[in-house]
């Protein structure tokens, strides 16, 4: 089990949108995940996620990005918070490139 942020505060704007277009520190380790497995690690760190409509537990969004990925299902389900969305569909088209047989 991966360990969640719990030491010391983070830092100012967490979990929010900066006005002035900086990334948040979630937004910032979300972009820096680089395989699937790296989301899921990072979605475990950050904790439930509050989208615009609903709060999503770590294990609730990491199998709505797995139904994405394996059942082809849409991508709509799952929260633009912290860039998680955007993060999915990159990682998808990257590992349809790098595995253009299997089917997506």
């Amino acid at each position: 089990m991966v360990e969640r942020f719990k030491a010391g505060p983070k830092p100012e704007f967490a979990g929010e949108k900066r006005p002035d277009g900086i990334k948040t520190f979630e937004e910032k380790l979300v972009d820096g995940a680089k395989t699937f497995d790296a989301l899921y690690e990072t979605i475990e760190k950050i904790g439930p996620v509050k989208g615009s409509r609903e709060t999503f537990a770590p294990e609730r969004l990491k199998r709505l990005i797995e139904e994405y990925r394996e059942d082809g299902r849409s991508s709509i389900a799952i929260t633009r918070t912290h860039g998680i969305r955007a993060k999915a569909i990159e990682l998808l088209r990257e590992e349809a490139i790098e595995n253009p047989s299997r089917r997506y």
